[in-house]
């Protein structure tokens, strides 16, 4: 309503300053996934609006690392395939992303 402040809406703004405290945009994915899960979590969120676009996959050095190790030889032992699997799905930002928008009130 035109005049009117709405004291349970807030708008949460990706600036300067939040660049300087967080780092250049993107953020990370799993840096997303932890603001979302705050703003839900510890401050009580009932609705979030994300006014950005996520258009591709996230891939971090770490899982590129990862892949690497995973089409080379040492991948031929059981033990270390176990592993570099565990530590794959350890390091999906993606999935922790999408992991925090679950069940949850998001629009995009």
């Amino acid at each position: 309503m035109p005049g009117i402040v709405d004291e349970r809406i807030v708008i949460i703004d990706i600036d300067e300053a939040s660049q300087l405290e967080l780092g250049q945009w993107p953020w990370p994915r799993n840096t997303l996934a932890a603001i979302v899960d705050k703003l839900f979590d510890d401050y009580g969120v009932v609705a979030l609006g994300l006014d950005a676009l996520f258009a591709e996959a996230e891939e971090t050095s770490a899982e590129r690392v990862i892949a690497e190790l995973a089409n080379s030889p040492i991948a031929d032992d059981a033990a270390v395939r176990t592993e570099l699997d565990r530590l794959r799905e350890s390091l999906d930002s993606n999935y922790r992303f999408a992991e925090s928008l679950i069940a949850r009130d998001v629009i995009s």
